[in-house]
């Protein structure tokens, strides 16, 4: 019994532990520390490279309050690309333990993104089914997706010019414009 104790203490200590750093990195870390770590984290975890030209903004309140201006990912394969002038997101954290993505609010503006398939690799919708996401407010304008089929394959393309969602109290009922 003795050792459930301490094992228990060793998991709050280092709980506590990485919230303590965690907060210490948001304190400690500028604008340009930022996007230099999220740069590597790209190009090593989605073998893509990450530029943001616009101003890049981390904040801790309920959840990490995410604010990038001009940014753009592309892939070192060509697959895809995605651009936006605006990307806003408030991430719940603790649903993330449990691997859903929870956004209080989304706001994208004049995002574009291009997926090319290739003949090695087909895209298959229930792929982006694989990640609980949960939105309660979303606000999107000027949106382009385009997705070309493998060569000589057709290129699709989707554009939308408002979308906004919301939540109503975090109760429903959902208002879509």
């Amino acid at each position: 019994m003795i050792w459930l104790r301490r094992l228990i203490l060793l998991f709050l200590a280092v709980f506590l532990g990485l919230v303590v750093l965690l907060a210490g990195v948001i304190v400690i870390f500028d604008e340009g520390d930022y996007k230099h770590a999220l740069s590597w984290v790209a190009d090593r975890a989605l073998d893509s490279t990450l530029v943001i030209d616009g101003r890049l903004s981390v904040q801790y309140s309920n959840g990490l309050v995410l604010s990038v201006d001009d940014v753009k990912l592309d892939a070192h394969d060509d697959s895809y690309h995605f651009s936006s002038h605006t990307l806003k997101a408030d991430i719940q954290l603790r649903p993330l333990l449990s691997g859903t993505l929870w956004l209080n609010d989304l706001e994208l503006s004049q995002l574009f993104l291009k997926v090319k398939e290739t003949d090695t690799q087909s895209f298959e919708l229930q792929d982006l089914a694989s990640v609980p996401v949960i939105i309660t407010r979303a606000n999107l304008e000027n949106l382009a997706i385009e997705y070309q089929e493998a060569p000589p394959g057709t290129l699709h393309r989707f554009l939308l010019d408002t979308l906004r969602l919301d939540d109503l109290d975090d109760r429903g009922p959902i208002h879509v414009q």
